[in-house]
């Protein structure tokens, strides 16, 4: 359970999904993980951009990374730390779309 939220909070919500990135947590249905200050900035992207794609240069520069391949690299890290955090359908609703970059998509429903 999270606690009251202060007026002053910010709060980013898509979909079912509210990111406090303030509190490093993300909220994806009834289920709040906590997360690092990269996945958070991450997931601000993401979700401004729900439902279209982000690309890995955009990611780099919320995160204030320099666009090389060690950096590059650390977007894959987070993002694969961040689905396995979600699991089950909130992992799945963080697409790779290749040669392209990520998109979160909160229209993926469970495979059940």
């Amino acid at each position: 359970m999270t606690p009251a939220l202060n007026s002053e909070e910010e709060v980013i919500k898509a979909g079912g999904t509210t990111l406090y990135p303030e509190r490093l947590e993300l909220a994806v249905g009834e289920r709040t993980v906590r997360i690092t200050k990269q996945q958070a900035e991450i997931m601000r992207v993401m979700l401004a951009r729900s439902g279209r794609i982000a690309t890995r240069a955009m990611l780099l520069e919320a995160i204030n990374g320099v666009d090389n391949d060690r950096q590059r690299r650390n977007i894959d890290v987070q993002l694969g730390r961040l689905r396995r955090r979600l699991g089950g359908t909130a992992a799945r609703s963080l697409e790779c779309i290749r040669q392209a970059g990520y998109r979160w998509n909160p229209e993926v429903k469970s495979c059940q």
